[in-house]
């Protein structure tokens, strides 16, 4: 049975915010960010470049397009709430109750778009 493009991105864009959460939860040494005339680049930098490769690419390969959209579009949702409460600078940081619930939230609240975002990035 072929899985739809829409679960095929949600499923991808809600594992590759799980899989950095964990990733960085059990190696912490590891979360390097560059920075680049003196801005701390974050995964969400990463995030928006493999967003816009995403959606450049031609639509012959759906399936690679879905995946690569929906990592990008992870990447960059798993930082927005974080980055959105001052990252890191006030009194959050991206473990912080407020930092985890509202990125689950805001993932959460995907699901019902996911047809339409995909509607936008594969025709």
């Amino acid at each position: 049975m072929k899985m739809e493009k829409q679960n095929l991105f949600y499923i991808v864009f809600v594992l590759t915010i799980l899989l950095f959460r964990i990733f960085l939860f059990l190696f912490p040494a590891l979360d390097i960010d560059v920075i680049i005339l003196g801005f701390e680049i974050h995964h969400i930098g990463f995030g928006l470049i493999i967003v816009l490769i995403g959606l450049v690419m031609p639509n012959k390969h759906p399936v690679l397009k879905t995946i690569v959209f929906a990592v990008g579009f992870g990447m960059v949702i798993d930082e927005v709430i974080f980055i959105a409460l001052g990252a890191g600078k006030v009194a959050t940081n991206y473990w912080a109750p407020a930092s985890l619930i509202g990125t689950a939230i805001l993932a959460i609240s995907i699901f019902p778009l996911r047809k339409r975002i995909m509607g936008l990035v594969v025709r």
